[in-house]
């Protein structure tokens, strides 16, 4: 069987139950939501939270609850989803991108440092591939330099550092419950908070500026939920999607085929078709934060976030399982992978490999019957439509040169010695 380059934490058939209950008005009805909200908590060991429409408008109702002057400058890392650096923008900061260290995948604090100014107030720390890194080191920074720290935690959900969780190590966290993320509600957020003043401050703000949902805008994501469903299906993906990108990929080459899985569309002579399908080619600059995205969250999300909770301890188990096999098996490459901190639980929600081959390296994984992904998320300063002058080089080739491996939780230790065999065979036949 053939393997696909993602994991999709939903079957078919739950995008069709919500098409139901979107019928019959569930995202206008909200008697579920504290219910998810509590068993979030109980199985994270978060104490306060909120639930929003989406993680960057929990990123926008932060910020706005912080009082911040126009102005103030807000350091970030620059690999995140445009809409993030829009928000910062949005709320009248001023952005300073920091660099990444290539061994951690995480902020480069003497690059922070330089990047200092009277006017920075906030850093606000993007993780990646479920990498934990030092901790310390970056709560130490904050309070040296009076900085409130904002973390999103998508991509590390249940990480540990020294045996708390990494939420505990700042006053806003916030994390995304949509597509291919862990806790999947078809869309939606969560902001965990170090106090309940916190929580109350942002609520008020929620409150204000949230309306009931819109069924239309909602089922633009269920569209996207049921192709995404089927394209990664093991037994669709191995008898006709495989076949299908193989022969597309000729037509068109590789980055094309990267390019309509990052919403740009495929790209037929002058034409495009599908584009916007994963949520690409819409506008990247936002003056304000459109309307459509400022709702509550309701029973629609809540239903399916319930079952996904029940589900995700075991599903977390055993792609952490196939990760370690991973890391294990490619050792000899030491300097391809993410050094991995001792003090940390790592949960690798990708699995990362740096390699200036990666073209090559994902053609040849294809012919093998394994599909492997390049980063969607550009640097913020590699997006033209910002302006950005700041430099950011290694969080530049990390992006470029990252290839992510399959570990999806339904693969055995076979699977994964097979994959791990194609690459280190890759290496010996090139080197």
């Amino acid at each position: 069987m053939k393997i696909p380059r993602a994991y999709y934490y939903m079957n078919f058939f739950e995008p069709l139950k919500t098409c139901l209950r979107l019928v019959s008005l569930q995202h206008k009805r909200f008697s579920k939501v504290q219910e998810f909200e509590e068993r979030y908590k109980e199985v994270f060991g978060n104490r306060y939270i909120s639930l929003v429409s989406h993680a960057r408008t929990g990123f926008y109702f932060c910020l706005k609850s912080l009082g911040l002057e126009e102005g103030d400058e807000i350091l970030m890392t620059p690999i995140n989803i445009p809409d993030m650096l829009n928000m910062a923008r949005i709320c009248g900061l001023k952005e300073c991108l920091v660099d990444l260290k290539k061994e951690t995948y995480s902020i480069d604090l003497a690059d922070a440092q330089k990047k200092l100014s009277p006017k920075t107030r906030i850093l606000f720390l993007t993780h990646l591939n479920g990498i934990v890194p030092n901790m310390d080191d970056i709560v130490h920074f904050c309070k040296e330099n009076d900085l409130i720290l904002i973390q999103d935690c998508t991509q590390i959900v249940n990480a540990k550092y020294k045996g708390r969780n990494l939420e505990e190590y700042s006053d806003y966290t916030i994390s995304s419950l949509c597509d291919l993320k862990v806790i999947h509600t078809h869309i939606g957020g969560v902001i965990t908070y170090s106090s309940s003043a916190l929580k109350e401050k942002v609520d008020q703000i929620i409150e204000r500026e949230c309306s009931t949902m819109s069924a239309s805008y909602f089922f633009r994501f269920l569209v996207e939920d049921m192709v995404a469903v089927i394209l990664l299906n093991r037994v669709f993906f191995t008898f006709f999607i495989h076949p299908t990108l193989s022969m597309v990929t000729k037509l068109i080459g590789i980055d094309g085929v990267e390019n309509f899985t990052k919403g740009k569309g495929l790209k037929i002579g002058p034409f495009y078709l599908f584009k916007g399908l994963f949520g690409g080619g819409g506008n990247v600059l936002k003056k304000s934060v459109p309307k459509g995205m400022l709702f509550s969250f309701s029973n629609l999300q809540a239903s399916i976030g319930l079952k996904r909770l029940s589900l995700f301890k075991d599903l977390e188990r055993r792609r952490i399982r196939n990760s370690k096999i991973l890391y294990k098996s490619l050792a000899k490459h030491q300097s391809s992978l993410p050094s991995l901190n001792s003090s940390g639980s790592c949960v690798f929600w990708k699995f990362p490999f740096l390699t200036e081959h990666l073209e090559e390296l994902q053609r040849y994984l294809s012919q093998r019957g394994v599909d492997s992904a390049r980063s969607n998320l550009k640097c913020f300063n590699e997006i033209k439509e910002f302006h950005i002058k700041d430099t950011t080089p290694v969080a530049s080739e990390l992006s470029r040169n990252t290839l992510y491996i399959p570990a999806h939780p339904y693969l055995e230790e076979k699977d994964m010695l097979r994959i791990s065999k194609y690459i280190n065979d890759f290496f010996r036949n090139n080197s």
